[in-house]
């Protein structure tokens, strides 16, 4: 039986679970996990395969409750950059096709398309981004 993979991200005031493989579980693995976060004031987000659950806690912890839970399961912590960190070292595009996206999401044939032809106000992180991909 596939054990659930879940990934542990801790932010400041909760953390949250994204079930990597939720479309390999069993019914009853599914159900176990909807529990744990149903205990927890939480629920399990089908659409993106996460729950939300609004408190701190650490990543041992994390598997000390899963195991005091008896889920079985595989945990990977990730950790997250602070948002002010984020948009210094990975601006997001305000333009274009690609708006929102960060600057190393997009692709390079149209970095290199921005290179020739973009003069405007986001040159500056346009430039690190090409640097960055030594382009």
């Amino acid at each position: 039986m596939v054990r659930p993979l879940l990934r542990f991200v801790a932010y400041r005031n909760y953390f949250t679970l994204s079930i990597e493989n939720l479309s390999q579980l069993s019914v009853a693995q599914i159900q176990q996990l909807e529990k744990f976060a149903s205990d927890r004031r939480a629920r399990l987000d089908f659409n993106t395969a996460r729950m939300r659950i609004g408190k701190r806690i650490s990543y041992s912890e994390l598997n000390r409750l899963l195991a005091l839970s008896g889920i079985k399961a595989d945990t990977i912590e990730s950790e997250i950059k602070r948002k002010k960190e984020q948009a210094t070292v990975d601006p997001i595009i305000g333009f274009g096709k690609h708006r929102g996206m960060h600057y190393s999401e997009i692709p390079v044939e149209y970095l290199l398309w921005l290179k020739k032809n973009y003069q405007g106000h986001e040159r500056e992180a346009l430039e690190h981004e090409l640097r960055n991909r030594s382009l």
